[in-house]
């Protein structure tokens, strides 16, 4: 295990729950709060509109530590959660467990290594935090899950938006933690990135699948307090939350706030939503 992995482990197996979030707020970096807070399962509770029933059987791609699985396993389905190593797998196990989720038995835990050996199909695939390197990765995940969707299944993607307001606003980008690194073409830069709205869509559409329902997770799809939809757009003053840098500097170009009411009444919202939340299905 890195240090990472080590804290993680050590905090899960010897805290409780309810304990998790005075360590993150003790934490010196993001990383405990991105992978023990409640909050992030926040952007899989969607899953409740779709009327989803005991028997339904959902795909979770790059569980990594478990932020989300608790939250889909508490929609009583059965989950497979698809992690990177062992050690990732001893984590998840140790978190679901110790946790007590109810539904704690009606989890599998598989290592992407063995993906390709896969034949089950599942009413859901969800993917709460896109983390790619190309519009290739993305069509090349897309195609591999499309074998993998029952009738009428859906795949369910967390994504930022390259154009997302809080990157023109002074946040640093997530993955190269400079500033507008994106916004100027990623120049000299081969990893994870972000994408735009037409990106992921033409990814999408590629494919053979297409996007049944967009919504727009505020602040965003990591750690999400409300979720707007095209019927459902948010109204002046009503985006009020925007300082989400945590740990890290950034510059304050500009009120964000007053910002996304300028947005809003232009009706560009849409464009310059932080994050995407995609619901997609075979055409």
């Amino acid at each position: 295990m890195n240090q990472v992995e080590k804290q993680l482990f050590n905090i899960i197996s010897n805290h409780k729950i309810k304990e998790y979030p005075g360590i993150i707020e003790q934490a010196e970096d993001d990383s405990l709060l991105y992978n023990l807070s409640p909050i992030r399962g926040n952007i899989v509770r969607i899953l409740d509109s779709f009327c989803v029933s005991d028997n339904k059987k959902i795909l979770e791609w790059d569980a990594g530590y478990g932020a989300v699985t608790g939250a889909l396993l508490d929609l009583g389905c059965h989950v497979t959660s698809v992690v990177s190593d062992d050690d990732q797998r001893l984590i998840l196990k140790t978190r679901i467990e110790k946790d007590s989720y109810e539904q704690w038995n009606h989890l599998e835990i598989m290592l992407y290594a063995d993906m390709d050996s896969l034949e089950e199909r599942f009413d859901y695939i969800v993917i709460s935090d896109l983390m790619v390197e190309s519009t290739d990765k993305i069509e090349q995940i897309l195609a591999f899950f499309k074998k993998h969707l029952n009738v009428g299944g859906k795949i369910i993607i967390g994504a930022d938006n390259k154009y997302g307001l809080k990157y023109f606003a002074g946040c640093k980008d997530r993955f190269t933690n400079d500033y507008f690194s994106a916004l100027e073409g990623y120049v000299e830069h081969d990893g994870y990135r972000m994408f735009s709205l037409n990106e992921l869509e033409r990814s999408v559409k590629h494919v053979g699948l297409k996007v049944v329902q967009l919504l727009f997770p505020y602040p965003d799809h990591r750690y999400t307090f409300e979720l707007f939809s095209e019927q459902r757009m948010p109204v002046k003053g009503e985006l009020n939350i925007n300082l989400r840098n945590f740990w890290e500097d950034r510059v304050l170009c500009f009120d964000e706030t007053r910002a996304f009411d300028t947005i809003i009444a232009d009706d560009k919202f849409r464009d310059f939503s932080n994050s995407y939340l995609f619901v997609i299905e075979a055409e």
